[in-house]
């Protein structure tokens, strides 16, 4: 449009709108983020979201300004990421309520998974006409429980260590992880045909957090009965 920006403003604040109206929250502060974290210098096989598109929006820059200037914005820290800062805020104020048996007071919004593996309240503002996910989520911590799960469609949907394990074990394809993705051919036949039904046969029956991650242990244990060793994405 010949007026861009403006539209890109517009859907920004109707956006926002649109979140406060549907959690019934009166504040909202962003949390924005740049630049390299400290997930790029993990030595994997596969360096941290280094297949991501060198190009930017054209409207980048001027909608980050556009946040700073209208919104209450948080700018993370150099090596941090927008959403660890969001989980973070939203974990300690979990934990004060908990503590002071208190309400909540503070829901972290996010479309990042991560976020459904951290305790507190959260609302996923994707959205395609209305919200896909209308109701806030309890994520409880892992010593409340496993969290919850349903199996949908062949789909595994879930919150709490729950759904850390999942993570930990299926691969998110947005972080570029995964336990098994770059195995060599003669390595393939560990973990294969483990989806997402089976992770849920293996994790539905578990009613603690103990529980959930000796599972995972044990997985490893059974796709690497010896030792792993590989070359990281920097020759080391």
């Amino acid at each position: 449009f010949k007026n861009s920006l403006e539209v890109c403003k517009y859907y920004i604040d109707e956006w926002l709108n649109a979140c406060l109206l549907q959690t019934q929250l009166k504040k909202l502060k962003l949390v924005i983020g740049s630049g390299l974290t400290h997930r790029h210098s993990i030595l994997v096989p596969h360096q941290y979201k280094s297949d991501r598109d060198e190009n930017r929006p054209l409207l980048l820059t001027d909608a980050r300004n556009y946040l700073k200037e209208k919104y209450d914005v948080y700018e993370a820290p150099p090596l941090y990421e927008a959403d660890e800062i969001v989980d973070a805020v939203a974990a300690r104020e979990y934990d004060r309520a908990r503590k002071t048996d208190s309400k909540i007071k503070v829901v972290k919004s996010a479309q990042d998974k991560d976020a459904r593996s951290k305790r507190g309240v959260l609302f996923d503002w994707t959205k395609s006409f209305h919200f896909d996910n209308p109701q806030c989520w309890h994520i409880p911590a892992f010593d409340e429980g496993v969290g919850h799960m349903e199996l949908k469609k062949g789909k595994i949907k879930a919150g709490g260590s729950v759904f850390f394990a999942y993570q930990i074990l299926m691969e998110d394809s947005a972080d570029e992880y995964s336990p098994r993705k770059y195995l060599p051919k003669e390595f393939e036949h560990f973990g294969k045909g483990y989806g997402d039904s089976a992770f849920y046969k293996d994790f539905a029956p578990l009613t603690t957090s103990k529980e959930v991650f000796q599972k995972v242990v044990d997985k490893y244990f059974e796709w690497f009965p010896t030792e792993l060793q590989y070359t990281a994405w920097d020759g080391t």
